[in-house]
């Protein structure tokens, strides 16, 4: 190729691949609010040890299993009786010492056996699947307690944001009328102590900025922290706050959300484990029945020849069923059924109490939100009053007919405003995310 346009090719295929990378990089550093649960469900340490918990259990169902499959062993062995086993006879001309074996013996063979039938294994092996569902719910219950930290803390980033954005506004208002009160110093229309006010006012202004800055840096920590992302890494947001989406679920109606709680579904396969393990204990008296075979070659010498042509070689084998059956257990098998019962009435008072409890917690949840919505209307009246009073006082102070004094209250009763307005902002997503848990939503 021509050297000519083999330079502008070279350029314009890595500035591709630069910016290919930069929208890798920007794809993996900004995050929804589903976006980042959705990367918190593949990388979370906790929900990782759940799903390897499930895996284990279906390689424990899998060696479980293998009880029941044929089972074939082989054993060889090679014997030398230096001292050679030694019999004494009585005879009538006196004891007769006799030795008997060879001094070399080999033997190789195999043997198999099949459980053919027996109760407890096929019960055990139903249990064993019953727990590997068990663990799925488990795992499911993971996902939603992360679902819920990832949501609450990227709720906490947004409205910190928010509140960082009217501090800022609330700086740069209170830093013009500070510059003006400090010309109006100058020409001698105020007195030192107005500017001083303002001065103080707004260097506390400035602290709080610092703070709650600090707080969105710890906030964003956390929300990496519990979504699994590098706490060393940047990360940007992108949803808004919209309390339109909290007033939608306001009206949603979940008489019997509890039917949806995964906490239910743990305790119902908890009590199909119980039943099982009882039916299990109750089938213990049956007989359980196996086939076994065993085929074995033997040789036997004065001395090691084993590998000789002309050795000498015995074979033997064999077949047969084997029952067993208990009929006296020390009466294990029947404490054993009575605590399993036991254990039954204990799950099913536990079903009781969580079905109410979970009723309980969607009845909380349900006015916790409509209570903080009406907060939040109130407050945002409250800070919008607050702020035309601030515009008002200002226009006041530079028309001559209003105080510093004045205006330094004023800026105090908005930043009051701006943090309880805030504070519910917060409480009131908070109090959305506990909703959808409580109705079992919280998962789409």
């Amino acid at each position: 190729m021509n050297s000519k346009f083999l330079k502008p090719l070279i350029v314009f295929l890595i500035t591709i691949c630069n910016l290919q990378f930069a929208i890798s990089a920007q794809a993996q550093s900004t995050f929804s609010l589903q976006q980042a649960v959705d990367y918190a469900m593949k990388n979370s340490s906790t929900i990782k040890n759940a799903k390897l918990d499930e895996q284990i259990t279906q390689y424990k169902i899998k060696e479980f299993r293998g009880i029941g499959l044929p089972q074939i062993k082989g054993s060889a062995q090679i014997v030398d009786n230096f001292a050679k086993q030694t019999f004494v006879f009585p005879t009538a001309n006196g004891p007769q010492v006799i030795q008997v074996g060879s001094v070399f013996a080999t033997q190789a063979g195999l043997s198999g056996s099949w459980l053919l039938a027996d109760a407890s294994y096929f019960l055990g092996l139903k249990a064993q699947m019953e727990v590997s569902k068990l663990l799925s719910y488990s795992t499911q219950r993971s996902k939603i307690d992360i679902a819920e930290q990832v949501s609450k803390a990227y709720y906490n980033v947004l409205v910190t944001k928010k509140r960082l954005s009217l501090l800022d506004a609330n700086i740069d208002r209170l830093q013009k009328t500070f510059n003006e009160t400090k010309e109006y110093n100058k020409q001698g229309f105020v007195e030192n102590i107005d500017v001083q006010r303002l001065e103080i006012a707004l260097t506390n202004l400035k602290t709080e900025q610092t703070k709650i800055n600090e707080l969105a840096e710890l906030g964003k920590s956390l929300l990496k922290f519990q979504m699994g992302y590098d706490v060393n890494q940047t990360i940007d947001l992108t949803d808004t706050l919209a309390i339109s989406d909290i007033k939608s679920l306001s009206n949603l109606d979940a008489p019997n959300g509890y039917n949806n709680r995964v906490e239910i579904q743990l305790l119902n396969k908890q009590m199909e484990l119980n039943k099982l393990n009882l039916k299990r204990y109750q089938l213990g008296c049956l007989p359980n029945l196996a086939a076994f075979a065993q085929y074995n070659t033997n040789h036997y010498g004065e001395k090691f020849d084993m590998f000789n042509s002309n050795a000498n070689y015995y074979n033997s084998g064999l077949w047969g069923l084997q029952m067993n059956v208990t009929f006296w257990d020390g009466m294990q098998n029947k404490s054993r059924k009575a605590y399993t019962r036991l254990e039954i009435v204990k799950n099913e008072n536990d079903i009781a109490n969580l079905k109410n409890a979970l009723q309980l917690d969607l009845s909380n949840a349900k006015v916790t939100m409509k209570n903080a919505l009406l907060t939040i209307e109130s407050n945002k009246k409250t800070m919008d009053l607050a702020d035309e009073v601030v515009r008002v006082t200002k226009i006041k102070y530079q028309q001559g007919v209003g105080s510093n004094l004045e205006v330094l209250n004023a800026e105090t009763s908005l930043k009051e405003a701006q943090t309880n307005y805030f504070s519910a902002l917060y409480d009131a997503y908070i109090a959305k995310v506990n909703f959808e848990k409580a109705t079992g939503n919280l998962i789409k």
